[in-house]
């Protein structure tokens, strides 16, 4: 089953517009699949019709998906099929500046909106859910978001992410309470100083560690598969994963400074202090987008370095 990059709408194979959005499907896989067994008809010079059977097999590079890093890419000239993947040719840079306010930056309304009305939970989740499926899109190599429709699946998908997040910083605040209590019924000062900072390398490892669990889950799709195989640990372990670590934490200290230095002038303004809760429900809007943008990118330039297997074009997360 292949899914238009457009809206994500399933379509059977060998159909020429989207069912749901009328998008030229074709044209995304670069080229038509010709099956083997075809046959042409062609007028002689005689004026005879000359019927030839013509069975074509071509030949590709294609191992099994046997594991994480040992993704296989499939190399033909001559065709190439709408659910394969593609890769972005923009920079890290341009792509995750740009990819939010794609659309017309409709995406990015609907998610401001979400984000405003977040205090409420529900609506918090559905942007999550959308966050997923943005950054899903990325990693697959769409150069836009999706669509915002489907309510169903991506409150599915935030559900699931939510809930991810909420067991990450149950087990992070874990380790911090027994790192507490270990200390505390310790009454050398040098053991104590010693479990801390033992307790703290641990929590700096599980937590960067952890992070990787966002990206993985964008290229594989599913919960189950993130979480075996060592494929969370594997990637934390990347230079890809450290890429994006860096870049990720230069944009939070340049989106602080921006942020500040805005919400400083709009103060001093007086008359700016009604800009104050907009641009900060646009920030969390952006923020996330950005975030999710920026790691299915990663995932892709993995996927195309051969060192992760490519997205498979679905929409939804799964157990």
């Amino acid at each position: 089953m292949s899914y238009c990059h457009d809206c994500d709408e399933a379509f059977e194979q060998g159909t020429i517009l989207c069912p749901e959005c009328g998008s030229k499907l074709a044209a995304e896989g670069g080229g038509v699949e010709m099956s083997a067994g075809w046959s042409s008809e062609e007028s002689t010079a005689d004026g005879q019709t000359e019927t030839r059977s013509i069975d074509e097999s071509t030949d590709e590079t294609a191992a099994p998906d046997s594991g994480w890093g040992s993704a296989s890419r499939t190399v033909d000239s001559t065709a190439n099929d709408a659910s394969e993947p593609t890769y972005h040719d923009s920079s890290l840079l341009e792509f995750v500046l740009e990819y939010p306010f794609g659309r017309g930056g409709k995406p990015m309304a609907i998610s401001s909106l979400l984000w405003l009305c977040s205090f409420l939970v529900v609506p918090a989740i559905f942007a999550f859910g959308y966050a997923y499926r943005a950054g899903r899109a990325a990693a697959r190599g769409d150069a836009e978001p999706p669509s915002v429709d489907d309510w169903g699946e991506m409150g599915k998908d935030g559900l699931i992410l939510f809930g991810l997040y909420l067991l990450l910083s149950v087990v992070l605040t874990a380790v911090l309470v027994g790192l507490v209590l270990l200390s505390a019924a310790v009454e050398d000062p040098l053991l104590v100083v010693s479990i801390v900072g033992v307790g703290l390398l641990l929590v700096l490892a599980v937590s960067y560690v952890s992070g990787a669990v966002v990206p993985v889950l964008l290229g594989t799709g599913s919960l189950s598969k993130t979480f075996s195989d060592g494929r969370v640990l594997e990637f934390a372990l990347s230079v890809h994963y450290l890429k994006g670590v860096l870049f990720l934490i230069i944009f939070w200290i340049g989106m602080s400074i921006v942020a500040n230095v805005v919400a400083t002038v709009l103060v001093l303004t007086l008359v700016g202090i009604v800009l104050l809760l907009p641009l900060a429900i646009l920030q969390a809007a952006y923020t996330t987008l950005f975030t999710f943008a920026m790691w299915g990118y990663i995932y892709n330039e993995a996927a195309e370095a051969g060192d992760v297997t490519p997205v498979e074009p679905d929409a939804s997360l799964s157990m």
